[in-house]
């Protein structure tokens, strides 16, 4: 899901199930583990474009933010001043000849937070990605003052996120941050096929829907019923259909209740049609056999109309199917959603 721009179009790739971008922001705000939506920006564009509904997010909060104070952080100057600050270096001032300059070595507060080096970056990356002249305009500003401030851009993009964890004091930033983070995850590389010349930003809807309703199940429906969501294994935890490490297994999401597995939930993010995908029954049978389970819920982003099937053999076994409609806005139905999520673990033996 996303937008790919080139010199003479712009081509959207929207959800199959019509989710709007004001859900897609709340199931991206959830799975990058803050409790509720994304609130709106004052610059939001009614647009479909998620980049710039995004850009336009970040571009407010974080100038809120920089107007409040800019982030700081201390560090260590050794340099060579007409004055006393800080710690004379004796060592340096006896080897040296000039006795006019005093090398010294203080504390002092530098701009350039790795925070706001990532804030940067993305201010950069925007003025050449969104569209709207009047975002293009704030983005611009907001460049400014960092680099006046003495702020320089992060290189890259990071894989490592660590460098940009803020403090207690700090925890303003925080929403800033993951707007960026989300920004620049989604941003792929600049695309080139002949002379045609573009850019894309994309997410993995796929993943997206089915860390969504991982939180959701685990973190608000499941919580005080005496069951356990256990999403996908950790790497310690890997099992494998077949010895010698073949075939790792992978449910998307297991209900277990006293350690035993209950129910395997698996999410598609595809049009299920009027007849089960034959690839995703062998799946399900292969886990449902491997951990003993009597039943296996499959559940898409769209209505279904399919009927349960039950195993040919024993031990018993059935696999279900259910849609989730997700086109009503998360933010003032998610106690729907709970709802719906509760009936379809009651249908399966699941007693909340």
């Amino acid at each position: 899901m996303g937008v790919f721009t080139l010199a003479t179009c712009t081509v959207q790739v929207r959800p199959k199930a019509g989710i709007g971008t004001g859900n897609l922001l709340f199931m991206l705000a959830r799975t990058m583990g803050r409790q509720w939506s994304l609130p709106q920006a004052p610059l939001s564009l009614n647009t479909s474009n998620l980049q710039e509904e995004l850009a336009a997010l970040f571009v407010h909060r974080l100038r809120t933010e920089l107007q409040r104070g800019l982030l700081r952080r201390s560090q260590n100057v050794q340099e060579e001043l007409p004055v006393l600050r800080g710690r004379l270096r004796v060592a340096a001032y006896m080897r040296q000849g000039d006795r006019s300059r005093l090398p010294v070595e203080y504390v002092d507060l530098t701009a350039n937070h790795p925070a706001n080096r990532l804030f940067l970056l993305v201010l950069e990356r925007l003025l050449s990605r969104v569209s709207g002249w009047v975002l293009r305009q704030h983005v611009a500003e907001l460049r400014v003052w960092l680099r006046e401030a003495g702020v320089t851009p992060w290189p890259a993009t990071p894989h490592d996120w660590s460098p940009f964890t803020l403090n207690r004091l700090q925890r303003r930033y925080d929403l800033p941050l993951t707007l960026a983070r989300m920004l620049l995850e989604g941003w792929g590389a600049w695309q080139d096929a002949g002379p045609v010349h573009g850019q894309a930003f994309a997410f993995n809807m796929d993943r997206l829907f089915e860390q969504f309703l991982t939180r959701v199940l685990v973190e608000d429906v499941l919580p005080g019923t005496g069951y356990v969501g256990r999403a996908q294994r950790p790497f310690h935890q890997r099992e494998y259909l077949f010895q010698g490490g073949v075939q790792e297994l992978l449910p998307d999401l297991t209900v277990l209740e006293g350690g035993e597995v209950r129910l395997i939930i698996d999410f598609k993010n595809k049009r299920l049609g009027g007849a089960h995908n034959g690839s995703d029954l062998y799946q399900m049978y292969s886990y449902a056999r491997h951990l003993h389970c009597g039943h296996v819920l499959l559940i898409y982003p769209d209505a279904v109309n399919v009927p349960t099937l039950k195993a040919a053999g024993l031990p018993p076994l059935q696999i279900s199917a259910a849609g989730i409609d997700l086109k009503p806005g998360l933010p003032q139905h998610l106690p729907d959603l709970h709802e719906q999520l509760r009936a379809f673990l009651r249908g399966q033996g699941i007693h909340l």
